[in-house]
């Protein structure tokens, strides 16, 4: 692999492919190291879901945005956030009685 010595700041003067590969690479630590968190925080002691829950709400909000507007009730019917939030708490305190 070629290694420059200094910073270009003209992207045109990067080969193609060298900048696609490099592209990768990033894309690949940020998605291990967001999942890696993620992971981390349920396997605790105490696990933490908040993040999970978070991460549903953007899912619903990412295919609210996708599906038509008519949709939209039913989605937020089917991915309710409170629910699930509720759910967690309850399985939390389900957990701890073992």
């Amino acid at each position: 692999m070629l290694i420059c010595s200094y910073y270009p700041t003209n992207y045109s003067l990067i080969h193609p492919y060298i900048f696609f590969i490099f592209q990768g690479k990033i894309k690949q630590a940020m998605e291990k190291a967001f999942w890696d968190g993620i992971m981390e925080s349920v396997k605790r002691d105490q696990p933490n879901y908040d993040r999970i829950v978070q991460l549903m709400g953007e899912v619903r909000d990412e295919i609210c945005e996708m599906a038509p507007k008519s949709w939209k009730e039913d989605i937020f019917s089917a991915i309710d956030l409170e629910i699930l939030s509720q759910v967690y708490i309850l399985f939390l305190g389900a957990c701890d009685g073992y």
